[in-house]
């Protein structure tokens, strides 16, 4: 859960997402801008993301005035510049294809970074 506010252990989110992320799939994390203490945040993390080929986009920002700025993140694999069919043409074809899987590693589909 503090994952995101360790900068130490962005490369093996990294790795997971990279691992685990389909190539049209999305992945959510929400947090604390800045987290005093560890040196991380979804700021840092979002940047580090975007360094290792991944797009992300803030979807959702809490802002109370009281305390620490919250952000949901929105995160996806950067398009392949060679790909020319969409990728949602792609995800449907995989919805009515049932005998395509994920890795057994990741799952087959429906985890929290497989959406």
């Amino acid at each position: 859960a503090e994952a995101i506010y360790r900068s130490d252990m962005y490369a093996d989110l990294t790795a997971l997402l990279k691992q685990c992320l389909a190539p049209e799939g999305v992945a959510w994390f929400a947090g604390k801008r800045f987290y005093f203490g560890c040196g991380g945040g979804t700021a840092s993390f979002a940047a580090h993301l975007r360094e290792n080929g991944f797009l992300v986009k803030v979807n959702s920002l809490i802002e109370d005035l009281r305390s620490n700025t919250r952000e949901v993140l929105l995160i996806e694999r950067a398009a392949i510049a060679d790909d020319v069919e969409s990728p949602m043409t792609e995800r449907k074809r995989r919805r009515l294809n049932s005998s395509d899987s994920q890795s057994k590693d990741c799952g087959n589909g429906g985890g929290p970074a497989d959406a």
